[in-house]
């Protein structure tokens, strides 16, 4: 009722501007991509197609300095992508380096993620990159050997990318006893991928099951832009009663296995929303750009500083990436039992929700229901028994 709908609307008030108020000065995540260099051609790669680029010593240096300045609390927390980022492995080394002094005179914690097509990680590549202080590993495996050299192909194409990663995660595996990293095996979900899932799946489970170090994510491949999508547009799954059988599959499949896996393919996140959409969030692309998202590169997206020359931010364009963090309730959610904090952010890509609004200047779309609403029994059993479980260690 109206009363009720007037108390929901208070608390999210309050929340929100709780929230603001927690939010600290400077920035508490990056994400740098030291190349825009590939030695593979992925299908849906949104980066087909764009100039190669590595970062020069100038944009290195001017990197550190800002990075120095604009750091929270001290703590320095970023992620590397590309391109390959491990193409430009020089790069990362000279970044690191800086960074690991910089918190180590400090006392402060640095700590970083990558996300690499795996290919280039060799055992002494991985070695080095933990003592850079890099923990996780985001890997992707699209599928069987046959479905995976399709859909990512090297760019000579003169060997399978698939052996390449297998080989190498397994000499992790097997050489590295440590339990100090997690290694996320993505699988980026097509038509093609769904007709042999099961066989996949038990590939995966014979190699990594019983590992905790590996963890499977399933997540929906999509047309990302790049110039090669036009030729694979009919691979990608939007039919909604498709996608809900696949991941229904998954789910039990996968139930049958010791492998561990990422709460992806159950859809029931409840902090739904990009990390786009954090405050505190910048992306530094090779050419010194500051953008929020690495996908930007798609559109003629102003960007929101500068490290090119000196350290030049655009307070405003900064503005129109917050303005869209403003959450308003649209009549249809206002009676929703999962408010206030089922959705409590919108799960829209927010780089979409700019263009929407900045580019085409169109009204934002209201957000699309998240799995959970649909999923609340299995979400409320999976939670009960994970309680007792942490309660019984």
């Amino acid at each position: 009722d109206a009363e009720e709908t007037a108390r929901y609307e208070t608390v999210i008030s309050i929340m929100l501007g709780e929230s603001r108020a927690r939010v600290k000065k400077g920035c508490s995540d990056y994400t740098i991509l030291p190349t825009t260099a590939c030695n593979a051609r992925c299908f849906y790669c949104f980066e087909n197609g764009i100039k190669t680029v590595t970062m020069t010593p100038e944009v290195v240096e001017a990197t550190v300095e800002f990075i120095d300045k604009t750091r929270q609390d001290g703590k320095i927390n970023l992620c590397w992508f590309g391109g390959e980022p491990l193409v430009a492995m020089d790069v990362i080394r000279n970044l690191s380096l800086s960074f690991i002094e910089i918190c180590k005179s400090e006392k402060k914690r640095y700590s970083a993620d990558i996300t690499t097509n795996g290919t280039l990680l060799n055992i002494d590549t991985f070695r080095e990159l933990q003592k850079l202080r890099v923990i996780t590993f985001q890997i992707t495996v699209d599928g069987t050997k046959e479905i995976h050299d399709m859909q990512r192909p090297l760019v000579n194409n003169d060997s399978s990318s698939y052996d390449l990663i297998v080989k190498n995660l397994l000499k992790l595996k097997t050489e590295v006893k440590s339990y100090g990293f997690r290694v996320y095996l993505r699988i980026n979900l097509t038509k093609k991928t769904f007709l042999k899932i099961e066989d996949f799946i038990s590939e995966m489970d014979k190699m990594f099951g019983n590992d905790s170090r590996f963890q499977m994510s399933f997540d929906l491949a999509q047309d990302w832009g790049g110039v090669r999508i036009e030729s694979f547009k009919d691979s990608i799954l939007t039919n909604d009663d498709e996608i809900e059988n696949l991941y229904e599959q998954i789910k039990n499949v996968v139930k049958s296995t010791t492998l561990s896996t990422t709460d992806g393919y159950e859809e029931m996140s409840i902090a739904a929303g990009c990390y786009v959409s954090q405050n505190n969030y910048f992306t530094i692309d090779s050419s010194g750009r500051i953008t929020k998202c690495a996908q930007e590169t798609r559109y003629n997206i102003s960007s929101i500083g500068d490290l090119s020359n000196s350290i030049v931010i655009d307070d405003f364009e900064i503005a129109k990436w917050d303005s869209l963090n403003r959450i308003e309730i649209p009549d249809k959610c206002k009676k929703c039992f999962l408010l206030p904090r089922g959705c409590f952010r919108r799960s829209n890509c927010t780089l979409q929700l700019y263009v929407d609004k900045y580019l085409n200047n169109q009204a934002i779309a209201e957000p699309s229901c998240p799995g959970l609403k649909t999923n609340i029994n299995d979400y409320l059993v999976r939670w009960s028994y994970e309680g007792k479980a942490k309660q019984l260690q």
